[in-house]
C-alpha cells in the first residue's frame, strides 16, 4: 500500500532504466507498492553513465554531490521543499530536463498502448514480476527491430 496525496493505491510498481542513445532497456525493476522509487535507483544504473535522468521522486542533495564527485551530469529534476519553491531558473532546467527524461515514459507507454499493460493480472508477486520483466524484453525486441530498420 502507498499513498499518492490522500488516495491510497495497491500493487506494485515497475522501475526501468533506458539507454539514451536508443531506447532500450537496461536494467528493470519490479516492486511492492510501498517501495519508494528513489531506493530502486541503484538498481537501474549500469555503472558506466556519463549523465542521469529521472523525475522529482529521485531528487537528492546526497546523490546530487556523488554524481558531481564521479563526474556524472546530474539530470534529476529538482523539487521544491517546505518554505522554499523552486525559481523561475529551476523550473526551466526541470522543463529542458524533462525531454530526455521522455525516453522512459515512451516505454511505459508502448507498454499501456501495445501490450495493454495497465494493470498487473495476477495476484501473486512473483507472476507479475515475471509479466513486466518479459513486457520488457519484447519491448527492446521491437525497439531492436526498428532501430536496424532506420
Amino acid at each position: 500500500m502507498t499513498k499518492k496525496g490522500k488516495k491510497v493505491y495497491y500493487g506494485y510498481k515497475g522501475h526501468i532504466g533506458v539507454d539514451r542513445a536508443t531506447g532500450l532497456i537496461h536494467h528493470a525493476s519490479f516492486t511492492p507498492a510501498n517501495v519508494h522509487d528513489s531506493q530502486e535507483l541503484g538498481n537501474l544504473l549500469t555503472g558506466r553513465e556519463e549523465a542521469i535522468f529521472a523525475d522529482k521522486a529521485y531528487d537528492s542533495a546526497v546523490r546530487k554531490r556523488s554524481c558531481r564527485k564521479k563526474g556524472v551530469f546530474y539530470g534529476i529534476q529538482e523539487k521544491g521543499r517546505r518554505n522554499r519553491s523552486l525559481s523561475v531558473r529551476q523550473r526551466a532546467m526541470n522543463k529542458r530536463k524533462s525531454v530526455i527524461r521522455n525516453l522512459v515514459e515512451r516505454v511505459f507507454a508502448h507498454l499501456k498502448q501495445w501490450h495493454g499493460y495497465r494493470r498487473v493480472r495476477y495476484l501473486t508477486f512473483s507472476r507479475n514480476k515475471f509479466q513486466f520483466l518479459f513486457l520488457c524484453m519484447v519491448s527492446n525486441v521491437k525497439r531492436t527491430i526498428s532501430l536496424m530498420d532506420a
